[in-house]
């Protein structure tokens, strides 16, 4: 009997998700496959724009409900795709997963810069001191993984997918690691030889990242003086170099151009716009910044008081993955005039680093994800 294929998630399930966890591929190779959404599980509850209603749909609100999902009959040799990320809040699917000796598939994604030039050493000495109680929290909850990993509370993956070669060398629990390339750079072929043009004139493009009400935001930010804040340096933006800035919407968000005072609104078209634009703003540490260095594209990175105020840590991802890049990184509500908006040219050797370390790899880069993945996952499935 052919198997199933159950995604396990943290993330509400969205055309995205479908398509970016092969979802979708799977299920046009006939594969049997169930999506579980354990949001109530690991996170709080949170919506977002274009969740999707179907029928191989689950949401699971207990732990009794999951394991008893899993003893069902009909999922006893399932594969498991983890959509969680093995850290110590989320332990506790996989504990069960492994109970059960269930196969576990993951992938491994979504990693970002450190600063370039920093000891490894240093950058421990720095945590501590900016925040002693957080440093102390993450060093044992590290610890304490690596206990579960150890003791064998939590089994061997049957395949890990790890995107990027800094990635590959923190991976160390699965029986076979398989390189993919990040979901951006998948985007970037498929488009590599189109010359369809959304905008019919030069312009920049603004990557929106649904800040107002991001998932990852412990606390949201004042919705009026964010965009305000970010009108203005759009504006000026604009004046300075004489093109008109267009966004690419966050496919989560509820709202349109009238944020962005009238100005073009596309979603869901992110890496044509960014193909296509003359340069890049930047106003958040996005995995979208990939799709800029693929194509060597000018990046403007900004922030402003507000998001700074209520999430620092993102203002600080971002000033990472500037540095990395080599480039700078400017607060938005510092910028007044015209003369103060220099945009820098890419540094093609930074790029093709940040390429190779977190977005594709030597072995993935001439091949298609979605592809790697059912190759891999329908070895477990029968």
């Amino acid at each position: 009997m052919k198997n199933k294929i159950v995604y396990i998630s943290k993330i509400r399930l969205t055309i995205s998700v479908l398509q970016d966890y092969f979802i979708d591929t799977a299920i046009k190779k006939g594969a049997d496959v169930e999506y579980w959404d354990i949001v109530s599980l690991v996170r709080e509850e949170y919506s977002e724009h274009g969740m999707l209603d179907v029928e191989y749909l689950k949401y699971i609100k207990t732990y009794q409900e999951f394991n008893d999902l899993i003893l069902l009959s009909e999922n006893q040799n399932a594969v498991y795709v983890l959509l969680i990320t093995r850290q110590i809040g989320n332990l506790k699917p996989f504990r069960i997963l492994s109970s059960n000796n269930c196969k576990m598939v993951y992938i491994s994604s979504g990693d970002m810069p450190i600063a370039k030039n920093t000891n490894r050493f240093i950058r421990i000495i720095h945590r501590f001191i900016n925040n002693p109680f957080d440093f102390a929290s993450q060093l044992f909850h590290f610890f304490k993984l690596k206990l579960h990993e150890k003791s064998n509370t939590i089994n061997q993956f049957e395949i890990e997918f790890i995107v990027g070669k800094n990635l590959l060398k923190a991976s160390s629990h699965s029986k076979k690691n398989v390189m993919i390339n990040c979901h951006d750079y998948d985007r970037y072929k498929a488009l590599e030889f189109s010359n369809d043009n959304i905008v019919d004139s030069k312009f920049i493009v603004f990557i929106d990242q649904n800040a107002p009400s991001h998932s990852d935001a412990i606390v949201w930010i004042n919705e009026d003086a964010y965009f305000k804040s970010i009108n203005r340096i759009i504006g000026l933006i604009e004046a300075s170099q004489k093109l008109k800035v267009v966004i690419a919407g966050s496919p989560k968000s509820k709202y349109g151009s009238e944020k962005y005072e009238g100005r073009e609104f596309y979603r869901l078209k992110t890496a044509q716009l960014v193909k296509q634009a003359e340069f890049v703003i930047a106003p958040y540490a996005t995995t979208i910044v990939g799709s800029a260095v693929l194509n060597f594209k000018p990046i403007f990175f900004i922030y402003n008081d507000e998001v700074m105020k209520v999430w620092p840590e993102s203002v600080r991802e971002q000033k990472r993955i500037a540095e990395y890049l080599g480039l700078e990184i400017y607060n938005a509500d510092l910028i007044t005039h015209v003369d103060q908006i220099v945009i820098e040219q890419p540094n093609i050797e930074r790029y093709n680093l940040y390429k190779y370390s977190f977005l594709t790899s030597y072995e993935s880069e001439n091949k298609k994800s979605n592809e790697i993945f059912w190759d891999e996952v329908s070895k477990l499935l029968y």
